[in-house]
């Protein structure tokens, strides 16, 4: 599940790493699902954080011969202090089990032309509930994160495959092949194509 804080300090930067879990041993993936089985911490120590996310961000940059072994080291060394030195508790629910079922629905059926009415008619609930409840746990609107989602698998197949933009756009649910390139760009700053050639 992707979760956005909703900080409002000017300094605040929001950073995302989509992870393979190849690269994260099995007592570190424990030190994860325990740091956030009930909810969100702050690190004791911010800028620590701030200097292994710098160095994980210049090993993804890199990309030599070394690189895989070095972004596993930087995300284990990344969530082993957060584990150690974890101090303020934020309660924010994350496993909701309502908003973890629409999470699965999402990442399974986000080729379709997935609804927030047509989520909340499976759930059983009003659409304006549903969509206050999956703002309060997630930080995202359900389009936000639809939007996410779907952003991440073209990144994927733009980098794995040779598929023209247009069919990667409607393989990830976008029907305008425009409207996704805009998307595309809010989410990452960066055209489909232009993405394409910097990997």
């Amino acid at each position: 599940m992707l979760h956005k804080p909703s900080y409002t300090t000017a300094d605040y930067i929001r950073r995302k790493f989509y992870m393979d879990m190849i690269f994260l041993d099995g007592s570190v993936l424990t030190a994860l699902d325990k740091l956030c089985e009930n909810g969100a911490y702050t690190p004791d120590n911010p800028l620590r954080v701030i200097d292994i996310i710098t160095s994980l961000e210049k090993e993804l940059e890199k990309r030599d011969l070394l690189s895989e072994t070095m972004i596993k080291c930087r995300m284990t060394e990344l969530i082993t202090y957060c584990a150690r030195h974890k101090s303020t508790y934020v309660d924010n629910d994350f496993r909701n089990p309502v908003i973890e079922r629409i999470v699965t629905y999402i990442n399974k059926s986000y080729a379709e032309n997935i609804t927030l009415a047509a989520a909340a008619n499976e759930m059983r609930m009003s659409s304006v509930y549903l969509s206050r409840l999956f703002k309060a746990t997630t930080g995202f609107t359900f389009k936000e994160y639809l939007t996410a989602v779907r952003i991440k698998r073209a990144k994927e197949l733009l980098s794995e495959t040779s598929l023209p933009v247009k069919e990667i756009a409607a393989q990830c649910g976008f029907n305008d092949s425009n409207y996704f390139s805009h998307a595309f760009r809010g989410e990452t700053g960066i055209t489909p194509l232009g993405y394409r050639k910097s990997e």
